[in-house]
């Protein structure tokens, strides 16, 4: 199909940067990237540059995440989930309440 490509919006990483740091090792250790085999300086270098963020302390960051002891390891990416399942949550009530009314 020849559908016109519109120029895409640049993306800019305002949320704190450990929390991408915690992405970018997600998608790392679970292999998300070139068939598992990219390497975690070139995922790092490529957020820097497509997400406009210095990821200088990456490595740093992920020690810090790393030995977090009061809370996951893991809790922007809890976080995800846990905003995603609400949002399924809420579209699942806001459908059964319009089922209701009909």
């Amino acid at each position: 199909s020849s559908v016109e490509q519109k120029e895409l919006p640049e993306l800019k990483w305002t949320g704190d940067k450990i929390n991408l740091v915690e992405v970018i090792y997600g998608l790392y250790f679970t292999g998300q990237l070139n068939n598992g085999n990219a390497d975690i300086s070139v995922i790092i270098r490529f957020m820097e540059k497509h997400m406009q963020i210095d990821l200088s302390r990456a490595y740093r960051d992920f020690l810090d995440i790393r030995s977090r002891k009061k809370t996951s390891p893991t809790r922007y990416i809890e976080q995800m989930g846990d905003s995603i399942q609400k949002r399924i949550d809420d579209d699942m009530t806001l459908k059964q309440t319009a089922k209701k009314r009909f």
